[in-house]
């Protein structure tokens, strides 16, 4: 009959949502196709239920789904403030008016007041030196405090100048300029393999993950429009050159870039403007680093500086640059 079918449920464990939107026109079934009452605030249950109407992909895109609570812990990261070793706690505003809250993850002394706009996040760090990668975050308003369990990664770390060593394979060095981040990239690895057209971490590639807003929307781990991919390679053994592609949304032509080989690698040199990573300035970036090694014989391994083989779609597992 042209009518569309979208199905919606609540997979949090703690948290309550309600669907903002147009109802008319609209119908309401739960899994076994009875029909239920529908209104313009339908609370979302762990049950899938289905929505049924006319230009239903319209309606959606025009619906909110607004929580029940006015504010929630959205997790955490470890950072670097002043040179020491601080844990960020993500604080989101829920609601329509500004909010002043106090936090204090169960290991603080105290807590710190953080006031917030409407729908907007914000992060309160606080000295951190467990080993532990789990906390209980308390939050008061002031009339009634509520706790909220997180669990985080632990963060590797390079400031800008420093030379990191990654195993036996590689080291690198970044370093934030006004203009632009410069990384050099040094891979002992003299023996080449075959590389595939259009997917080079295929074969000898240096891969190269940034997340311009790392502690950013914290109970969100896959990628945002903020995470950008590089992927730099030397000439392989099947005739393709040396090359450097990006993700969707990267400018490679403003990227100056070289690689000079030797008898026992090869050094990569990368001229990166901030602009093309989105940013107008440096800034504190999330960062990894992976070296894909292909030989003669086609065998592949891989060594990452920060995270692993999760990196491809998980972004709290890349380490951190530090402007100093």
């Amino acid at each position: 009959d042209g009518k569309e079918i979208a199905a919606f449920w609540n997979n949090t464990v703690d948290r309550k949502f309600k669907l903002t939107f147009k109802s008319e026109g609209i119908s309401l079934y739960d899994l076994y196709g009875n029909k239920l009452a529908v209104r313009k605030d339908l609370p979302i249950g762990q049950n899938p239920c289905f929505l049924r109407g006319s230009d239903l992909r319209k309606v959606l895109s025009d619906a909110r789904i607004v929580p029940e609570q006015a504010y929630s812990v959205t997790g955490a990261r470890q950072s670097k403030v002043d040179g020491k070793t601080r844990l960020g706690i993500g604080i989101f505003n829920h609601g329509t008016a500004a909010t002043t809250l106090k936090v204090r993850p169960d290991f603080a002394g105290s807590a710190k007041k953080v006031t917030l706009p409407p729908q907007s996040e914000s992060v309160v760090y606080f000295p951190f030196d467990g080993t532990s990668c789990q906390a209980q975050v308390i939050v008061s308003d002031g009339k009634k405090s509520r706790r909220w369990p997180v669990s985080f990664k632990p963060v590797s770390f390079c400031r800008s100048g420093e030379r990191c060593v990654v195993g036996e394979l590689f080291s690198f060095q970044p370093e934030m300029t006004a203009a632009a981040l410069k990384l050099s990239i040094r891979v002992n690895d003299a023996d080449r393999g075959v590389r595939e057209k259009g997917a080079p971490w295929n074969g000898d590639t240096i891969e190269l993950f940034f997340d311009t807003r790392p502690e950013s929307m914290l109970d969100f781990p896959g990628y945002t429009p903020n995470v950008h991919r590089l992927f730099l390679s030397p000439a392989s053994l099947n005739g393709l050159p040396a090359a450097l592609q990006a993700s969707s949304g990267v400018n490679t032509a403003k990227i100056s870039w070289n690689i000079t080989e030797d008898a026992a690698g090869y050094t990569a040199e990368l001229v990166i403007p901030w602009s093309c990573l989105g940013l107008a300035e440096p800034a504190l970036l999330g960062f990894d680093i992976a070296v894909d090694n292909t030989d003669r014989s086609g065998k592949r391994n891989q060594t990452v500086w920060a995270g692993g083989e999760l990196n491809h779609k998980d972004r709290t597992y890349f380490g951190t640059l530090l402007k100093e």
